[in-house]
């Protein structure tokens, strides 16, 4: 929790305020928004006081903005690029060396990429300290087992998915096993406990 804190009011420092920020609109948002993606109903009546009441000051401002990102990064199932899911800068950024992994093994290893379900929960959970262990894990077993998982491509840089070369190569197999394992959540748990 500690951690999480002193990352928070890193976070909080860094937010720059806008001059035409209206508190009470976007605590407004944010109640909608809470009700109709979150089903949460019950909001706290003192919060919302609380912030009305210290509408113009600049940290209650800024603790609106830091609750909105938060919210944000939880949302990522519902982002359709508009401006309504703003991304916080380090889900930004995880999620594209992420994507970027994925990418590049697909590309290496032919044909080999998370499951949907995996993906999703990966995306939603990219915050979490577990979840970016097994993304970095995966960039070990990648490139742990790139030379031996190499795939003998014919001359018109073409290969086959029931080829042996592709079927039995073991470098390409442990980390299609890798992303099983991470798939599915009654056996990542049991070895990995999340």
């Amino acid at each position: 929790m500690r951690e999480c804190l002193s990352e928070w009011w890193e976070r909080f420092r860094k937010i720059h305020l806008k001059d035409e920020f209206d508190t009470e609109d976007f605590l407004a948002r944010i109640v909608v928004d809470l009700d109709r993606d979150w089903e949460c109903r019950l909001v706290d009546k003192a919060f919302i006081t609380e912030f009305i009441e210290h509408k113009e000051e600049d940290n209650y401002k800024k603790a609106l903005l830091l609750f909105r990102e938060f919210m944000d990064d939880d949302r990522l199932h519902w982002w359709d690029g508009t401006d309504e899911v703003i991304l916080s800068e380090k889900m930004d950024r995880w999620l594209k060396e992420f994507w970027s992994l994925l990418v590049r093994n697909g590309q290496y290893y032919k044909r080999i990429y998370p499951f949907q379900t995996m993906f999703y929960e990966f995306l939603q959970n990219g915050n979490r300290i577990e979840y970016r262990a097994a993304i970095e894990l995966l960039k070990l077993i990648s490139d742990e087992n790139r030379e031996e998982g190499k795939i003998i491509e014919k001359v018109k840089r073409d290969w086959d998915l029931v080829s042996r070369n592709v079927t039995h190569n073991t470098g390409r197999l442990r980390v299609k096993r890798y992303f099983s394992v991470m798939a599915n959540r009654a056996l990542r748990k049991k070895y990995f406990g999340f």
